[in-house]
């Protein structure tokens, strides 16, 4: 494990888990996925609409990528990239895709969310 003030990075054989830490505090949890392809990305957007409801499309792709092999060459051109979210009541699950090799998957604490004690429930599915 690899750790500054801000992050601690764990390595494992599913790939790096990113711990992000604000005042001691973990908030936000991110796995990097590899390899990264249309279909890992739909099968891992499919699990998290049954876990977590309906999503919040944050894709961006040039104008003239409509198909998937135009947006695919998009993100490995670095011209675009697809991103998911859904806010849930004080976090957020994101899934990322801007590089060709990988894609991130990641639980965040909300930006207005106050500071949270070790004994707070709100860190329960982190």
């Amino acid at each position: 494990a690899q750790q500054d003030a801000d992050t601690l990075l764990i390595e494992d054989a599913r790939g790096d888990v990113e711990l992000s830490l604000q005042d001691g505090i973990i908030t936000a949890v991110s796995r990097a996925i590899s390899p990264a392809d249309w279909l890992r990305y739909t099968d891992l957007k499919v699990k998290l609409v049954r876990l977590y409801g309906t999503a919040t499309d944050a894709s961006s792709f040039p104008r003239s990528a409509t198909s998937r092999s135009s947006r695919l060459n998009s993100i490995r051109a670095g011209r675009g990239y697809a991103a998911t979210y859904w806010d849930q009541p004080g976090w957020r699950v994101a899934l990322d895709w801007r590089e060709l090799g990988q894609m991130q998957l990641r639980y965040e604490l909300a930006a207005d969310t106050p500071a949270l004690s070790t004994t707070d429930d709100a860190l329960e599915g982190l």
